[in-house]
């Protein structure tokens, strides 16, 4: 009888370190892009933080992105970027969204709360679909 409910314990045990593994991979995808976003941020190179907007926000909401990276870009004097604790990452679809929080140190403004999501994209690479500052 033992060895009956062995077999679905092990096979819900490999489940879930298979879907764990894929949602890791894709929490580091997401924290490299948002290290590079925060290098442009830091050297106010708008363009560079509008081309890693993913397209599907640049089509629904193009002009409030722009407005904002150009206000961030044009007013923060970040100095340095912490990670805050904690991530989340949601597949639907086959899409993956990450969200991961920051706390940017700006010279003039201090702590500023950032909320960034990042979304697949068609070319492979997670994009920024979603900016919150606070």
């Amino acid at each position: 009888m033992k060895g009956y409910y062995l077999y679905p314990i092990l096979l819900i045990s490999l489940t879930f370190v298979l879907f764990g593994c894929g949602s890791g991979d894709d929490t580091e995808k997401a924290e490299k892009q948002a290290e590079k976003y925060h290098t442009f941020l830091r050297a106010g190179n708008e363009n560079a933080m509008l081309d890693m907007i993913h397209e599907d926000g640049m089509a629904k909401d193009g002009k409030n992105f722009r407005d904002l990276i150009h206000m961030i870009a044009a007013e923060a004097k970040v100095t340095k970027v912490t990670k805050s604790p904690g991530f989340n990452t949601k597949i639907q679809n086959g899409v993956t969204r990450v969200r991961l929080n920051y706390v940017l140190h700006d010279q003039n403004k201090g702590k500023i709360t950032e909320e960034i999501v990042l979304q697949d994209s068609k070319d492979g690479v997670m994009k920024i679909i979603s900016l919150y500052y606070k």
